[in-house]
């Protein structure tokens, strides 16, 4: 189970340590390697093992109500294989690393989401989004993202 947040920093190539909390249990749930996509609804992207992925892609299919969301999921999806010594090195893509708002160097926070996958958040995001107020829609404030 994935779960709790914890902040890191992207490397200077804008690959992602996965952090310790997560790693043997994210691991355990991968065959090949991982899937990385952006959220459609949030300002995040998301990290699902490749055992999970055909699952969620049939709920996420089920749930994404418009072409525009659709887009930015699968025009954003990248499959990522583990090394042979299964660490856990995740490159995000540029393209990816500018629509979520995180730079090598600075902070991002990883959030665990139960048993499915982990979100990657620029920190600034993630603390401004689980401080609103608004529910659905655009969950950041004006000026952020």
């Amino acid at each position: 189970m994935f779960t709790g947040s914890h902040t890191v920093k992207l490397d200077s190539s804008g690959r992602l340590v996965l952090p310790a909390a997560y790693r043997e249990s994210f691991i355990e749930h991968c065959e090949e390697g991982v899937v990385l996509t952006l959220s459609a609804k949030l300002f995040c992207a998301v990290l699902i093992p490749d055992r999970l992925w055909p699952d969620l892609e049939a709920a996420f299919k089920a749930s994404d109500p418009d072409e525009r969301q659709k887009h930015r999921r699968y025009g954003n999806l990248t499959k990522i294989q583990m090394d042979p010594a299964k660490r856990m090195l995740v490159p995000l893509p540029a393209t990816l690393r500018n629509l979520i708002g995180v730079a090598s160097g600075k902070p991002v926070t990883v959030v665990g989401i139960g048993s499915d996958y982990l979100e990657i958040w620029s920190e600034e995001r993630f603390q401004a989004y689980i401080n609103s107020d608004i529910e659905g829609g655009d969950p950041l404030p004006q000026g952020i993202g």
